[in-house]
């Protein structure tokens, strides 16, 4: 099973900033996909894990621009299923 994930936003500050004598308005934009894969064996309780994550903060003031990568592995264990 996939999951993925897309997301925008938007910063609109009403005034400039004082030290940078800018606006400190921003772009967001990220993505996100996550893939589940049921593990082998006779119970379908374990499941295996594994995220992407990146996204990116563009900031009017370059000193507040930000970008994520990240990468996530785990496994699930699900109680009460049969």
């Amino acid at each position: 099973m996939t999951a993925s994930n897309i997301a925008y936003g938007r910063t609109s500050r009403d005034e400039r900033n004082p030290i940078f004598g800018a606006k400190t308005d921003s772009d967001r934009f990220a993505v996100d996909t996550t893939l589940l894969y049921w593990l082998p064996g006779a119970d379908r309780r374990w499941q295996a894990v594994a995220s992407l994550s990146w996204g990116k903060d563009d900031s009017d003031v370059t000193f507040h621009d930000n970008e994520l990568f990240m990468v996530t592995l785990g496994v699930l264990y699900r109680f009460g299923i049969r």
